[in-house]
């Protein structure tokens, strides 16, 4: 038991180097699957959010880019007052890796990138506009 959580600090500790670790001056944050995150249900090929972690209430859904939550393709009514705390990246297409959030209208101020497939629940970020990416680097280059 002991050499397996020794392993698993280790995977944890190499994951958390190479995606970066959140600081006062960088306030990204560290995405994992919580363990509420198995519960989140998105549509194939969508990204999905909510204002609470077990994804209840208040869906807010894209199938494509939208440079503006509050005026863009997709209406999100709360995002301007709630912050995200579950998201889903159940994106299908090989183009992609990726889809990256911001906090600001027009894909401005990068705050979260969830690789595609997964979900987390360790999200509490105002969340604006987002745009699909090949890869974590052209969110946070």
């Amino acid at each position: 038991m002991r050499r397996a959580l020794v392993l698993l600090f280790t995977v944890a500790a190499t994951i958390a180097t190479v995606m970066g670790t959140a600081t006062a001056a960088d306030t990204r944050p560290v995405l994992s699957s919580g363990p509420g995150a198995q519960a989140l249900s998105c549509q194939s090929g969508w990204l999905c959010v909510w204002p609470v972690a077990d994804g209840s209430s208040s869906l807010c859904t894209w199938g494509i880019d939208d440079p503006d939550w509050q005026s863009g393709t997709a209406i999100c009514s709360w995002s301007d007052s709630k912050p995200v705390k579950a998201i889903y990246n159940h994106g299908t297409s090989t183009g992609y890796s990726g889809v990256c959030l911001y906090a600001n209208a027009n894909y401005t101020n990068p705050k979260v990138y969830l690789a595609q497939g997964y979900a987390t629940t360790s999200s509490s970020v105002y969340l604006r506009s987002h745009r699909w990416v090949s890869s974590y680097s052209v969110c946070f280059p």
